[in-house]
């Protein structure tokens, strides 16, 4: 029961978190506040927007994306949760 509780709260706070879902068009950008997507599936994985198209990084080896930071980190700071919910 104590897992399902801290399952559910994991997920909720995964939900309450506002991260961009799409690329800024080449227009919006800006250069200087570059937007990372989370991989819906890959802890490891992000996604860097450029010129309005995402390209796929990795995170250096052992770390997670972490979506609250905007950068890779170690797994338990990140609390990475796959897959992602679809909005």
């Amino acid at each position: 029961m104590k897992g399902i509780v801290i399952f559910l709260l994991v997920i909720a706070t995964t939900l309450a978190l506002d991260y961009p879902r799409e690329c800024p068009s080449a227009a919006e950008e800006d250069p200087w506040h570059p937007v990372h997507l989370p991989h819906p599936t890959d802890c490891s994985k992000f996604y860097k927007c450029f010129k309005g198209q995402k390209h796929e990084k990795v995170c250096p080896a052992s770390l997670h994306w972490n979506i609250k930071r905007d950068y890779c980190d170690y797994p338990e700071e990140a609390k990475c949760v796959r897959p992602l919910p679809d909005f």
